[in-house]
């Protein structure tokens, strides 16, 4: 198990890491709500997509990169959302093990963090709305508003080019409007981006006891 200074350290590059995040943010006008805003319509024309408006390439690229760090772990130090979490915990926890509010403070937190990575993982998105795409020739059903299929677009175009996932979700898109299922990552994207400004505000609000000193450094 690692020492609390050891988690403060980890911590602290965390928000360094979210400092970048949000100098990236700034500078493309911030990572707007009507890039995952869009509808499908049928009509004589078939199916059609509009949105109101779609992320460059560019800028998408950007914050993917500076994104990159917080859904990786086991990178040295990680500083994952998840793992930053766990992180946060365990300071709180020995910082406040003598409090005689200790239980009920830590039960407050741990109905935060449950919230907050519902948000991150997509279960807030899915317990709104459940997207599925169902392969008739499989008799099988998919949910694409996941961590997996995220992950697979991620892979497929992003980060890597993994000709497999591009296939899975070529086969997903294939009966509706090309950028269809960018849109819904971009959901995801963002109530991952606002899952972690939520945690960042929260180190911040308990930051003499979550922070090191730069002395310290």
């Amino acid at each position: 198990m690692s020492k609390p200074s050891d988690d403060k350290k980890a911590i602290r590059i965390f928000l360094d890491s979210f400092d970048r995040l949000l100098a990236c943010l700034r500078e493309i006008g911030g990572f707007d709500r009507r890039f995952t805003q869009f509808s499908i319509s049928w009509g004589a024309n078939g199916i059609r997509r509009d949105a109101s408006m779609d992320i460059e390439d560019k800028d998408l690229s950007y914050v993917l990169h500076r994104l990159r760090p917080f859904l990786l772990p086991n990178n040295k130090p990680d500083v994952s959302f998840c793992t930053t979490i766990e992180r946060v915990k365990r300071v709180m926890a020995y910082s406040t093990r003598r409090s005689p509010r200790a239980k009920e403070r830590m039960a407050w937190m741990e109905d935060f963090f449950k919230e907050i990575k519902n948000d991150y993982s997509g279960a807030t998105f899915r317990h709104l709305m459940v997207i599925s795409h169902v392969d008739p020739s499989r008799q099988a059903e998919e949910v694409v508003n996941c961590e997996k299929k995220l992950n697979d677009w991620l892979y497929g175009y992003e980060y890597h080019q993994d000709q497999g996932k591009q296939e899975s979700i070529k086969s997903m898109e294939k009966p509706l409007p090309d950028g269809s299922l960018r849109n819904v990552f971009m959901i995801m994207i963002g109530d991952k981006i606002s899952a972690i400004d939520r945690l960042v505000a929260f180190i911040r609000l308990y930051k003499p006891t979550l922070i090191p000193e730069e002395s310290s450094q």
